[in-house]
């Protein structure tokens, strides 16, 4: 629940909140979701935070009713998470078939990786599911991925490379750096990392493929 509606500039008409009065009949109608989300030019579609100002989420129980219904709905959710924790986040992550943890290599983000992978094992997510993002990559920085690789028992499956000015052109407008496609570095190092995740999802070329449920990645900070 980040400020995924501004980085895409579109204008929700409709948040995660408009959910609240049909969570009975989630099950039962795929409209309900549909008529909230927000359409992108890329072709995704989002279902926004509400504004700030208004306050309040819906319940861990609610959350993990919606993220059901939307992974019936589509082939790939993802959910872009908060720094802090709560039984909101953590409801999520416990339901998500990957959770990338997207840090970057300095010492404030280390300590707040600790924290987090120590509430992860207590609420028993496994470290399988749990991969690590390194973003802002620098060799000039004195804390490189080499050295938070030994640090965390985690795969890092990702080093995004400081690039601000290869994406603040595309995001100040409401694009995708796949919509931009200027090859610039970071875009290129997160286009193989949603590479990587596609492939590593199971084909549904053989019944037991074919029996495994559509997937849900979280992005937790």
């Amino acid at each position: 629940f980040g400020t995924t509606a501004t980085l895409l500039g579109v204008k929700p008409d409709r948040t995660i909140l408009d959910l609240a009065p049909f969570m009975d009949d989630l099950g039962t109608s795929s409209a309900i979701i549909s008529n909230v989300l927000t359409p992108h030019s890329s072709g995704l579609r989002l279902l926004a935070a509400p504004p700030i100002h208004l306050g309040g989420f819906l319940s861990a129980d609610a959350t993990a009713a919606i993220l059901l219904a939307l992974r019936r709905a589509f082939g790939f959710v993802v959910v872009d998470l908060p720094s802090e924790i709560s039984e909101v986040t953590l409801a999520t992550l416990e339901r998500s078939d990957r959770v990338l943890h997207v840090m970057t290599p300095d010492v404030l983000s280390v300590q707040a990786a600790r924290t987090a992978f120590s509430v992860f094992e207590q609420r028993g997510i496994s470290s399988e599911v749990v991969n690590i993002v390194i973003n802002r990559t620098n060799k000039r920085l004195e804390i490189q991925p080499r050295e938070i690789r030994m640090l965390f028992p985690y795969s890092v499956v990702a080093e995004i490379p400081a690039d601000f000015y290869g994406i603040e052109g595309p995001l100040s407008i409401g694009q995708t750096l796949a919509e931009a496609d200027g090859g610039c570095a970071a875009y290129t190092a997160i286009r193989q990392l949603a590479t990587a995740i596609v492939n590593a999802r199971p084909r549904p070329d053989s019944q037991e493929a074919a029996s495994v449920p559509l997937q849900s990645l979280a992005a937790s900070r």
